[in-house]
């Protein structure tokens, strides 16, 4: 089969233009809170989202919050801006017809591979952590795509992938479609506007024009497969990474904040 990625693109609904400022800027570094906090209120449907993060089993006992201001008291305002992210995606797919994609499995590992990615580039003088956070939040977002655009191929490679976990989802997914998930989430993130480094890394490198750029792409990848895992395998790298004793640290992190990144994925994964 014979699948024409660009054409759906294409054919895709453009992101609103309130969901494209929100996005310019939860991604903008020099946005103050007021700005942010403004335009997520337009939006009722993240707004919501963030709040009831906010108001979620992880506060219990807390009073609740009502505004964007509250959640941004409560959870900090980096936190809020890529929830506001993550929600904003969340919006724009709809993986109910792909039934073998799991949602809050998808929403747990993308934010489970962005924290540790975004740990993990602290010890990178050239690397950004918000980016690597953004990166690791986005790596596979091509997956969701294909879950709302092409359901019937998704849903077909992973059952395969079921039988035979050895077999790369990518190559299942190329014997159905001539693509993958890799380009069709780099595609997306291009077209979005978003900054070719976190494209590229949606990608799998292709794009990653810099020895930085580069870099990125290796962390999010070492820390997608390590956190698919749960930390108890590391993956197999050539690169210069951490002691035993900090990565030890760094899967303790992970694993003490499990419930929570679970529960936050299950309200990313929720639809009314």
């Amino acid at each position: 089969m014979s699948y024409d990625l660009t054409a759906t693109l294409r054919a895709l609904p453009p992101l609103p233009v309130l969901a494209q400022e929100i996005l310019m800027t939860v991604i903008d570094d020099y946005a103050d809170l007021a700005t942010l906090t403004a335009k997520i209120s337009r939006e009722p449907s993240i707004a919501g989202r963030v709040v009831g993060i906010a108001n979620s089993a992880l506060f219990t006992g807390m009073r609740p919050v009502l505004s964007i201001e509250g959640a941004v008291v409560r959870l900090g305002l980096q936190r809020v801006r890529m929830l506001a992210m993550s929600a904003l995606l969340a919006e724009q797919f709809d993986p109910r017809r792909c039934p073998p994609f799991k949602p809050a499995r998808y929403w747990y590992h993308a934010i489970s591979t962005a924290n540790c990615a975004s740990r993990l580039a602290r010890f990178d003088p050239e690397l950004d952590p918000d980016i690597a956070y953004l990166a690791g939040l986005l790596h596979n977002i091509g997956v969701l795509l294909l879950a709302n655009v092409a359901p019937q191929p998704l849903a077909e490679a992973l059952a395969e992938r079921e039988k035979a976990p050895e077999r790369p989802l990518a190559e299942l997914l190329r014997e159905r479609l001539n693509t993958d998930h890799r380009e069709a989430g780099r595609q997306l993130l291009a077209s979005w506007g978003l900054p070719d480094q976190i494209a590229a890394t949606a990608g799998a490198g292709e794009g990653a024009s810099t020895e930085p750029q580069q870099r990125l792409h290796r962390i999010v990848q070492f820390c997608a497969q390590w956190t698919a895992t749960d930390y108890a395998e590391l993956p197999d790298h050539d690169w210069s990474l951490l002691p035993p004793k900090q990565l030890e640290a760094l899967a303790e992190r992970g694993h003490a904040e499990r419930e929570q990144l679970q529960a936050v994925a299950r309200l990313l994964a929720a639809r009314d």
